[in-house]
C-alpha cells in the first residue's frame, strides 16, 4: 500500500492564494502565518488522522497510485491554474 501525499499542502496553498489574489488584494501576512500554522498542524496531527478510523481513505496500491497519478497530471496540463491565480490582464490574449 502506498500513502497519496505528494501534494498534501496543495489545499492549503489554494486557500491561500484566493485569500491573497480576491478577497484581500496585496495581503501577505496574514495568509502566510495562517499558511505556516496550517501546515504545521497538518505535519502534527497527522499521526492522528493515520490511526484514526478514516486512514483508509488514503490509502492506495499501485494501480490507484497510477491512475490517480495520470488523472493529476491531466487535470493538471489542461486546466489554466496559472490563469485563475494571476491579475486577469496578465491572462488575456490580444
Amino acid at each position: 500500500m502506498g500513502h497519496l501525499h505528494d501534494r498534501d499542502d496543495d489545499p492549503i496553498a489554494i486557500v491561500m492564494g484566493m485569500y491573497m489574489f480576491k478577497l484581500r488584494p496585496g495581503s501577505i501576512r496574514g495568509p502566510s502565518l495562517a499558511g505556516v500554522i496550517a501546515l504545521v498542524a497538518a505535519v502534527v496531527f497527522g499521526r492522528v488522522v493515520a490511526s484514526s478510523p478514516i486512514a483508509g481513505w488514503f490509502l492506495f496500491d499501485h494501480h490507484q497510485l497510477t491512475v490517480l497519478l495520470c488523472l493529476y497530471g491531466f487535470a493538471a496540463s489542461v486546466l489554466p491554474f496559472g490563469c485563475c491565480w494571476r491579475p486577469a490582464t496578465t491572462c488575456r490574449r490580444t
